[in-house]
């Protein structure tokens, strides 16, 4: 089922972890598939994780379901240049 749901929301890279139903609404929890990110300052990579933040986003309904993405936000820290 996951599966069907992270081709449906058609989006490179992010995975559906899981799925709530309440009532109209479908929550899905979302989350890329890669565990590093390229710091925005000097272009290295970094896999030093710094901050984990959930946030819910609102997209477009499936049918007559509302669909809330509840994306966690990665943080990562930069070795080379030490920003976040």
């Amino acid at each position: 089922m996951k599966r069907i749901l992270t081709q449906l929301l058609n989006l490179a890279e992010v995975i559906v972890e899981s799925s709530l139903q309440e009532g109209q609404t479908l929550i899905l929890s979302v989350s890329k598939k890669v565990k590093s990110a390229v710091c925005p300052q000097c272009g290295q990579k970094s896999e030093k994780l710094h901050q984990n933040q959930r946030y819910l986003v609102k997209d477009l309904p499936m049918g007559d379901k509302e669909v809330i993405l509840n994306v966690n936000r990665r943080r990562f820290k930069c070795k080379k240049c030490r920003k976040t």
